[in-house]
């Protein structure tokens, strides 16, 4: 009987302290919008869901929300663009893309010449902007000509 007394306690601690943890982390709060960039960039930096979230101050939760939400979106634009017959050049170039930024942040990482960073940061952000103009030349736009750096940023 005591036992029982003390285990909704229990659970109510945790669910507090829980709570209340998940407040510290949404303290200094980015748009939803801001902060899926941020994932996704971090996660294509090779970072871990924990480390993104330690360095977003948002719980692991919405990292993996913010990422499956990132996955549903890719796939509803892949079912788009299958449509049209350019589905897997597409998806390849993608897949390449990315693979390329992956090993370029890994030799960033371990890089210490400020040349060579500066180099590697140009290359990861001229793919960056291949991918994006990819991408927003198969949006519903068939006027598509093309955006300066500053727009796709």
């Amino acid at each position: 009987m005591n036992l029982e007394n003390k285990l909704p306690e229990s659970i109510d601690q945790k669910y507090e302290n829980r709570k209340n943890q998940e407040q510290n982390f949404t303290d200094e709060k980015l748009s939803p919008i801001e902060r899926q960039k941020q994932v996704y960039l971090m996660h294509l930096q090779g970072y871990k869901n924990q480390e993104i979230s330690n360095v977003l101050h948002v719980s692991l939760s919405t990292i993996e929300k913010d990422l499956h939400e990132i996955r549903e979106e890719a796939k509803s634009w892949f079912m788009e663009i299958s449509k049209s017959g350019m589905a897997k050049s597409l998806i390849d170039s993608f897949l390449q893309i990315d693979e390329a930024q992956k090993e370029l942040w890994k030799i960033y990482r371990t890089t210490s010449m400020t040349i060579s960073k500066i180099k590697i940061l140009n290359s990861i952000t001229d793919m960056a902007l291949k991918k994006k103009a990819i991408f927003w030349g198969t949006k519903q736009d068939p006027y598509y000509h093309g955006y300066g750096k500053s727009d796709l940023l």
